[in-house]
């Protein structure tokens, strides 16, 4: 999925419009790892 890659190399940052919940948590964990690891931006 597009939205996990961007997420993974820093490109992009979790953002939540109701009631689009589905992928959140996934997307908050890719994120969280990225932010760690001091990938992307």
């Amino acid at each position: 999925m597009l939205n996990e890659e961007l997420l993974r190399e820093g490109l992009a940052k979790v953002v939540v419009f109701e009631p689009n919940k589905k992928y959140l948590e996934q997307f908050k964990t890719i994120e969280k790892k990225a932010i760690a690891e001091k990938i992307g931006m």
